[in-house]
């Protein structure tokens, strides 16, 4: 009997449970349901730690003092990158890389403005680079090495990112 009696408690607890719980989730069916905002930074793209290439910074001052009218005459100097100016705007690019060219070369390189990618995954020519506003740098990244799982199809050797600066007071 005292079996039947302690079961008949526990049954009697566990109703009481459940109707409590039930309670509360009837009177949260009336919430409104928020869409979610997604917030990204350029910090959060990826942390410089948790890069999958080798990783280097051309600073302003180093931008400033090369006095340059095409951005190879300023990455001349970062390890493993090189770049063959043509005759106009035109250039190759090779990060730790032999020099693409061709159709092949559309995903080898990805070229940045402030962490914006400047062409469309599969869109590239002989001149990347002309649309980059290097002349107003402040930094330019450079990561060496496979970066397409963080950066996208266009990555597959390494990318160049520029910083712009900040405007001035003056400005």
């Amino acid at each position: 009997m005292n079996k039947h009696l302690v079961s008949v408690r526990h049954l009697f607890s566990t109703a009481l449970i459940g109707l409590l719980f039930s309670a509360h989730t009837f009177a949260e069916t009336n919430t409104i349901k928020l869409s979610p905002i997604v917030i990204t930074t350029p910090e959060s793209v990826q942390p410089l730690w948790s890069s999958t290439g080798n990783y280097s910074a051309t600073s302003r001052e180093q931008i400033d003092n090369t006095k340059h009218t095409h951005i190879n005459e300023i990455l001349s100097g970062t390890p493993g990158v090189w770049i063959s100016k043509g005759s106009g705007q035109e250039h190759l690019t090779a990060i730790r890389s032999a020099s693409i060219t061709g159709p092949g070369a559309c995903g080898a390189f990805l070229y940045l403005q402030d962490n914006i990618p400047v062409r469309p995954a599969g869109f590239c020519n002989i001149n990347n680079l002309f649309e980059i506003n290097s002349e107003q740098a402040d930094t330019i990244e450079v990561i060496r090495g496979p970066s397409s799982s963080v950066f996208g199809g266009n990555a597959l050797n390494g990318l160049i990112n520029i910083t712009t600066r900040e405007p001035s007071k003056e400005d």
